[in-house]
């Protein structure tokens, strides 16, 4: 069942075979706005069981949707972003820095609050949940605008992008284990103390994690894979 399920941070790809599976059953929908708001109700609301993941499917599914709802019509959002330019960084912008501010919060003490009854620990949580959608929904909005901004001044992408975002799902499959590895099976916990560990970790882990990805995509197996 863990095999199935995602052992460790391995859990997010089942979810994603999920999501794109679910999402070729709804790529002819008529109205994907109605769709969309439909998916952010389910996100906020659902409590499924998480057998295979669905629990995480429920919820995540909304983020997966929104990116495809607005790669559909990427050209009059870059057009309408472009237009805009400034207005709508600062505007965003400023909506971002009020989320964290108020919003963030507001959450985190949502969840510290102990419900007396079942059904309203069930309406806090889904609280909980939809203010986290929009927080996040606000961020991703606040730095899509500033990739569209930086794209359209870049005439070319650099080889070394293009290779990383080639290996990006190998470095997250691979990056967990040499963590483990370092952490549990070496004494580099000892030798660094738990203030220089996370940094000598991530100097240590990123490049391994990216050689081990590209050592294996060489074979056909590999880069059916990752």
């Amino acid at each position: 069942m863990n095999i199935i399920c995602g052992e460790g941070h391995i859990w997010y790809l089942p979810m994603l075979l999920e999501c794109f599976i679910l999402a070729y059953i709804v790529k002819d929908v008529k109205r994907p706005c109605l769709y969309l708001l439909g998916t952010l109700i389910i996100s906020s609301f659902s409590r499924c069981p998480n057998i295979f993941r669905i629990s995480q499917v429920a919820y995540y599914f909304f983020f997966f949707y929104l990116g495809i709802f607005v790669s559909r019509y990427r050209n009059t959002t870059v057009r309408y972003i472009s237009e805009m330019r400034s207005k709508i960084i600062f505007a965003i912008g400023l909506l971002f820095v009020a989320s964290l501010i108020v919003l963030l919060p507001l959450n985190i003490q949502l969840k510290s609050y102990q419900a007396e009854t079942r059904i309203n620990g069930y309406f806090l949580a889904a609280l909980s949940r939809f203010i986290n959608i929009i927080y996040s929904s606000i961020g991703i909005a606040f730095w899509y605008t500033i990739s569209v901004h930086i794209a359209k001044r870049i005439t070319q992408v650099p080889f070394w992008i293009k290779q990383f975002n080639i290996l990006s799902m190998g470095v997250y499959i691979f990056h967990q284990f040499v963590l483990m590895f370092l952490y549990y099976h070496t004494s580099l916990p000892v030798i660094c103390g738990s203030y220089f560990l996370p940094w000598v970790a991530i100097v240590i882990t990123l490049p391994s994690s990216i050689l081990l990805a590209y050592l294996f995509r060489l074979s056909k197996i590999g880069k059916l894979l990752i």
